[in-house]
Protein backbone atom coordinates (compact mmCIF):
# COMPACT_ATOMS: atom_id res chain seq x y z
CA UNK A 1 0.00 0.00 0.00
CA UNK A 2 1.36 3.42 -0.92
CA UNK A 3 1.05 6.51 1.23
CA UNK A 4 -1.74 7.80 -0.99
CA UNK A 5 -4.03 4.76 -0.67
CA UNK A 6 -7.06 4.67 1.60
CA UNK A 7 -6.27 4.44 5.28
CA UNK A 8 -8.31 4.32 8.48
CA UNK A 9 -9.24 7.70 9.92
CA UNK A 10 -6.67 9.30 12.18
CA UNK A 11 -7.48 8.60 15.79
CA UNK A 12 -9.10 5.19 15.26
CA UNK A 13 -8.02 2.34 17.53
CA UNK A 14 -5.66 -0.09 15.83
CA UNK A 15 -6.97 -3.61 16.31
CA UNK A 16 -6.48 -7.02 14.66
CA UNK A 17 -5.95 -7.80 11.87
CA UNK A 18 -3.97 -4.57 11.40
CA UNK A 19 -0.49 -4.91 9.94
CA UNK A 20 2.39 -4.50 12.38
CA UNK A 21 6.05 -4.36 11.34
CA UNK A 22 8.70 -5.47 13.81
CA UNK A 23 12.26 -4.38 13.10
CA UNK A 24 14.66 -6.50 15.15
CA UNK A 25 13.96 -10.21 15.65
CA UNK A 26 16.34 -11.00 18.48
CA UNK A 27 15.59 -12.72 21.78
CA UNK A 28 12.93 -10.14 22.67
CA UNK A 29 11.58 -9.17 19.26
CA UNK A 30 10.66 -12.72 18.25
CA UNK A 31 8.48 -13.64 21.26
CA UNK A 32 6.89 -10.19 21.26
CA UNK A 33 6.00 -10.69 17.61
CA UNK A 34 4.62 -14.12 18.43
CA UNK A 35 2.30 -12.59 21.03
CA UNK A 36 0.96 -10.14 18.44
CA UNK A 37 0.38 -12.95 15.94
CA UNK A 38 -1.49 -14.86 18.63
CA UNK A 39 -3.68 -11.80 19.20
CA UNK A 40 -4.67 -11.77 15.53
CA UNK A 41 -2.44 -9.05 14.09
CA UNK A 42 -0.70 -9.44 10.76
CA UNK A 43 2.97 -9.26 11.73
CA UNK A 44 5.83 -8.77 9.29
CA UNK A 45 9.33 -8.96 10.70
CA UNK A 46 12.74 -7.90 9.51
CA UNK A 47 16.22 -8.48 10.87
CA UNK A 48 19.57 -8.03 9.17
CA UNK A 49 20.48 -11.57 10.27
CA UNK A 50 18.79 -14.08 7.96
CA UNK A 51 18.77 -16.86 10.60
CA UNK A 52 16.68 -14.62 12.89
CA UNK A 53 14.16 -14.09 10.10
CA UNK A 54 13.97 -17.82 9.45
CA UNK A 55 13.45 -18.62 13.14
CA UNK A 56 10.66 -16.04 13.38
CA UNK A 57 8.87 -17.53 10.38
CA UNK A 58 9.34 -21.11 11.53
CA UNK A 59 8.62 -20.81 15.25
CA UNK A 60 6.21 -17.89 15.44
CA UNK A 61 4.50 -18.19 12.08
CA UNK A 62 5.32 -14.61 11.22
CA UNK A 63 5.78 -13.18 7.76
CA UNK A 64 9.27 -11.99 6.93
CA UNK A 65 10.40 -9.16 4.69
CA UNK A 66 13.52 -9.06 2.58
CA UNK A 67 14.24 -5.42 3.41
CA UNK A 68 13.36 -2.63 5.82
CA UNK A 69 11.27 -0.87 3.20
CA UNK A 70 9.30 -4.02 2.41
CA UNK A 71 8.68 -4.62 6.12
CA UNK A 72 7.09 -1.22 6.77
CA UNK A 73 5.07 -1.08 3.54
CA UNK A 74 1.45 -0.58 4.57
CA UNK A 75 2.14 -1.14 8.28
CA UNK A 76 -0.06 0.83 10.66
CA UNK A 77 2.45 0.36 13.46
CA UNK A 78 6.23 -0.01 13.20
CA UNK A 79 7.98 -1.46 16.24
CA UNK A 80 11.74 -1.12 16.65
CA UNK A 81 13.49 -3.55 19.00
CA UNK A 82 17.15 -2.91 18.34
CA UNK A 83 20.49 -2.89 20.22
CA UNK A 84 20.82 0.88 20.67
CA UNK A 85 19.54 4.30 19.72
CA UNK A 86 22.08 4.88 16.96
CA UNK A 87 20.76 1.86 15.05
CA UNK A 88 17.19 2.97 15.71
CA UNK A 89 17.95 6.39 14.22
CA UNK A 90 19.56 4.82 11.14
CA UNK A 91 16.62 2.49 10.61
CA UNK A 92 14.00 5.22 10.98
CA UNK A 93 15.89 7.53 8.64
CA UNK A 94 15.90 4.72 6.08
CA UNK A 95 12.18 3.93 6.26
CA UNK A 96 10.75 7.37 6.96
CA UNK A 97 9.87 8.17 3.35
CA UNK A 98 8.16 4.79 2.97
CA UNK A 99 5.84 4.90 5.99
CA UNK A 100 2.10 5.33 5.83
CA UNK A 101 1.15 8.91 6.50
CA UNK A 102 -0.70 7.84 9.64
CA UNK A 103 1.85 5.28 10.86
CA UNK A 104 2.75 5.04 14.54
CA UNK A 105 6.35 4.24 15.41
CA UNK A 106 6.86 2.46 18.73
CA UNK A 107 10.48 2.48 19.89
CA UNK A 108 10.71 -0.48 22.30
CA UNK A 109 14.51 -0.79 22.52
CA UNK A 110 16.42 0.44 25.59
CA UNK A 111 17.79 3.69 24.20
CA UNK A 112 19.11 7.08 25.28
CA UNK A 113 16.08 9.17 26.31
CA UNK A 114 17.48 12.43 24.95
CA UNK A 115 18.16 10.91 21.52
CA UNK A 116 14.73 9.29 21.59
CA UNK A 117 13.07 12.62 22.29
CA UNK A 118 14.88 14.22 19.34
CA UNK A 119 13.87 11.44 16.96
CA UNK A 120 10.32 11.29 18.25
CA UNK A 121 9.64 15.00 18.12
CA UNK A 122 10.93 15.17 14.53
CA UNK A 123 8.64 12.33 13.49
CA UNK A 124 5.63 13.85 15.23
CA UNK A 125 6.35 17.17 13.52
CA UNK A 126 6.15 15.28 10.21
CA UNK A 127 2.71 13.94 11.09
CA UNK A 128 3.55 10.47 12.39
CA UNK A 129 2.68 9.04 15.76
CA UNK A 130 5.58 8.15 18.04
CA UNK A 131 5.96 6.43 21.39
CA UNK A 132 8.99 5.27 23.32
CA UNK A 133 7.89 2.10 25.05
CA UNK A 134 10.83 0.05 26.36
CA UNK A 135 10.02 -3.15 28.20
CA UNK A 136 11.06 -4.82 31.42
CA UNK A 137 10.77 -8.49 32.27
CA UNK A 138 13.15 -10.35 29.99
CA UNK A 139 12.60 -13.19 27.55
CA UNK A 140 10.41 -15.31 29.84
CA UNK A 141 7.84 -12.52 30.25
CA UNK A 142 8.05 -11.68 26.55
CA UNK A 143 7.05 -15.27 25.83
CA UNK A 144 4.11 -15.35 28.23
CA UNK A 145 2.94 -11.80 27.47
CA UNK A 146 3.52 -10.32 30.91
CA UNK A 147 6.09 -7.63 30.13
CA UNK A 148 6.00 -4.24 31.79
CA UNK A 149 5.68 -1.77 28.91
CA UNK A 150 6.91 1.68 29.95
CA UNK A 151 5.19 4.03 27.52
CA UNK A 152 6.11 7.66 26.91
CA UNK A 153 4.27 9.88 24.47
CA UNK A 154 0.91 11.41 23.69
CA UNK A 155 -1.87 9.71 25.63
CA UNK A 156 -4.18 9.59 22.62
CA UNK A 157 -1.50 7.76 20.63
CA UNK A 158 -1.16 5.20 23.42
CA UNK A 159 -4.95 4.81 23.39
CA UNK A 160 -4.88 3.97 19.68
CA UNK A 161 -2.45 1.08 20.10
CA UNK A 162 -3.34 -0.10 23.59
CA UNK A 163 -4.89 -3.37 22.33
CA UNK A 164 -1.61 -4.13 20.59
CA UNK A 165 0.51 -3.25 23.62
CA UNK A 166 -1.69 -5.29 25.97
CA UNK A 167 -1.07 -8.35 23.83
CA UNK A 168 2.54 -8.15 25.05
CA UNK A 169 2.08 -7.04 28.66
CA UNK A 170 0.86 -4.37 31.06
CA UNK A 171 1.11 -0.71 30.01
CA UNK A 172 2.52 1.95 32.35
CA UNK A 173 2.21 5.53 31.10
CA UNK A 174 5.11 7.77 32.07
CA UNK A 175 4.56 11.14 30.38
CA UNK A 176 5.89 12.82 27.22
CA UNK A 177 8.18 11.39 24.54
CA UNK A 178 11.47 10.26 26.06
CA UNK A 179 10.05 9.61 29.51
CA UNK A 180 9.64 5.91 28.84
CA UNK A 181 13.32 5.48 28.13
CA UNK A 182 14.23 7.71 31.08
CA UNK A 183 12.20 5.53 33.45
CA UNK A 184 13.71 2.38 31.92
CA UNK A 185 17.20 3.80 32.46
CA UNK A 186 16.36 4.43 36.12
CA UNK A 187 14.93 0.92 36.35
CA UNK A 188 18.25 -0.45 35.06
CA UNK A 189 20.13 1.70 37.57
CA UNK A 190 18.04 0.47 40.49
CA UNK A 191 18.40 -3.12 39.32
CA UNK A 192 22.17 -2.72 39.07
CA UNK A 193 22.40 -1.41 42.64
CA UNK A 194 19.98 -4.02 43.99
CA UNK A 195 21.98 -6.87 42.50
CA UNK A 196 25.14 -5.53 44.05
CA UNK A 197 23.50 -5.09 47.44
CA UNK A 198 22.14 -8.64 47.30
CA UNK A 199 25.59 -9.98 46.48
CA UNK A 200 27.05 -8.01 49.35
CA UNK A 201 24.50 -9.40 51.79
CA UNK A 202 25.10 -12.92 50.52
CA UNK A 203 28.83 -12.35 50.97
CA UNK A 204 28.35 -11.31 54.60
CA UNK A 205 26.31 -14.43 55.27
CA UNK A 206 28.99 -16.50 53.58
CA UNK A 207 31.65 -14.95 55.83
CA UNK A 208 29.66 -15.78 58.97
CA UNK A 209 28.77 -19.32 57.98
CA UNK A 210 32.30 -20.10 56.84
CA UNK A 211 33.76 -18.65 60.02
CA UNK A 212 31.49 -20.79 62.18
CA UNK A 213 32.11 -24.02 60.30
CA UNK A 214 35.72 -23.95 59.15
CA UNK A 215 37.57 -21.10 60.85
CA UNK A 216 39.15 -17.79 59.94
CA UNK A 217 41.42 -19.04 57.18
CA UNK A 218 38.49 -20.24 55.10
CA UNK A 219 36.70 -16.95 55.85
CA UNK A 220 39.51 -14.93 54.29
CA UNK A 221 39.82 -17.24 51.29
CA UNK A 222 36.17 -17.64 50.30
CA UNK A 223 33.58 -15.59 52.16
CA UNK A 224 35.56 -12.36 52.21
CA UNK A 225 36.16 -12.57 48.49
CA UNK A 226 32.39 -12.80 47.92
CA UNK A 227 31.84 -9.87 50.26
CA UNK A 228 34.41 -7.71 48.49
CA UNK A 229 32.84 -8.41 45.11
CA UNK A 230 29.32 -7.77 46.32
CA UNK A 231 30.20 -4.47 47.98
CA UNK A 232 32.19 -3.39 44.93
CA UNK A 233 29.26 -4.09 42.63
CA UNK A 234 26.84 -2.35 44.97
CA UNK A 235 28.56 1.01 44.57
CA UNK A 236 28.34 0.92 40.79
CA UNK A 237 25.02 2.79 40.89
CA UNK A 238 26.69 5.81 42.51
CA UNK A 239 29.11 6.14 39.62
CA UNK A 240 26.31 5.64 37.10
CA UNK A 241 24.01 8.15 38.81
CA UNK A 242 26.75 10.77 38.79
CA UNK A 243 27.21 10.32 35.02
CA UNK A 244 23.47 10.47 34.35
CA UNK A 245 22.55 13.43 36.56
CA UNK A 246 25.64 15.61 36.37
CA UNK A 247 26.90 14.91 32.86
CA UNK A 248 23.69 13.68 31.19
CA UNK A 249 25.60 10.65 29.89
CA UNK A 250 22.68 8.27 30.15
CA UNK A 251 24.01 5.22 28.35
CA UNK A 252 21.74 2.72 26.65
CA UNK A 253 20.30 -0.55 27.84
CA UNK A 254 22.13 -2.48 30.52
CA UNK A 255 25.56 -2.17 28.90
CA UNK A 256 26.56 1.10 30.57
CA UNK A 257 25.43 -0.06 34.01
CA UNK A 258 27.08 -3.47 33.77
CA UNK A 259 30.31 -1.99 32.43
CA UNK A 260 30.43 0.37 35.41
CA UNK A 261 29.78 -2.58 37.72
CA UNK A 262 32.57 -4.60 36.16
CA UNK A 263 35.05 -1.77 36.49
CA UNK A 264 34.12 -1.17 40.13
CA UNK A 265 34.22 -4.92 40.82
CA UNK A 266 37.75 -5.20 39.47
CA UNK A 267 38.89 -2.17 41.45
CA UNK A 268 37.32 -3.50 44.63
CA UNK A 269 38.85 -6.96 44.32
CA UNK A 270 42.27 -6.12 42.92
CA UNK A 271 45.11 -7.68 44.82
Amino acid sequence: MSNSEAQPSVGSVIEPPAKIAIIGLGNMGRPMGARLIGAGFEVVGFDTAEPMREIFARDAGGKIASSLVAAVDGAQVVITMLPNGAIVREVLNTVRQHLRTDAIIVEMSSSDPIGTREIGEALVASGFGFLDAPVSGGVKRAIDGSLAIIAGGDSSTIDRIEPMLKAMGAVFRTGPIGSGHAVKALNNYVGCGARGRTRGHAGRQGVRRRARSTGRRAQRFDGQKQLDRGEAQAVCHLRTLRLWLLHRAYGEGYSHCTTSCRETWRAGTAG
